[in-house]
């Protein structure tokens, strides 16, 4: 398990991350407390969960049982209950007043669990500014090399902090939406939002 310190975002500070390895979480996985709480967002229901007070997902569904499935099949040996600690309320304060200019001081520390690659990704997608898109490829080229692209591609796909780590902010080199977990209709959502929002900021 590793942690680093504070990645700043343009609305938002991403506190210090803490990671854990897949063969990591199946010796100590079963050990683990997970809580979770639910509440609806102008991007539908959102479901935030944290270990050690640290948030390791944000997800969205239409429903609030497939949220919890989904939960369940990210952290299967854990116990998962519901909870409402401080950290959860601190999403829910950013994800139902977000806008380019609010809540620069909340700061959310953060339990990615991945290989070191995924987490090499979802860092990487923490760079893309509010308002702004890259594409697959030039992702791949920060990490490497455009050939990373498919590889880049399911690492976005199992990004575990929806909005946060913006993932929705990656296009198809064409400029199509390409793919997104929860639904490409919510991506559209959230970059029109996003797009929207940063005009009226300027």
């Amino acid at each position: 398990m590793r942690q680093e310190k504070a990645v700043k975002k343009q609305s938002v500070i991403i506190g210090s991350i803490k990671t854990i390895l897949p063969d990591e979480y199946r010796k100590a996985g079963a050990d683990m407390v997970i809580a979770y709480s639910t509440f609806n967002t102008r991007f539908g229901v959102c479901l935030v969960a944290s270990v050690e007070d640290r948030v390791c997902a944000i997800l969205f569904a239409d429903k609030v049982a497939d949220a919890v499935a989904d939960l369940h099949a990210r952290w299967p040996l854990s116990e998962i209950m519901k909870g409402n600690p401080p950290v959860h309320r601190e999403v829910e304060k950013y994800l139902t007043g977000i806008s380019a200019g609010n809540n620069a001081g909340l700061k959310i520390p953060l339990y990615l669990k991945g290989t070191d690659f995924q987490i090499r990704v979802w860092k990487e997608l923490l760079r893309i500014p509010y308002g702004s898109t890259y594409t697959y490829g030039e992702l791949a080229m920060r990490l490497g090399g455009r050939n990373m692209s498919r590889a880049v591609g399911t690492a976005i796909g199992n990004n575990p902090i929806g909005y946060m780590i913006p993932c929705h902010r990656v296009l198809a080199a064409t400029g199509k939406m390409g793919g997104y977990r929860w639904g490409i209709e919510r991506k559209r959502a959230m970059l029109g939002f996003e797009a929207d929002e940063f005009i009226l900021a300027r």
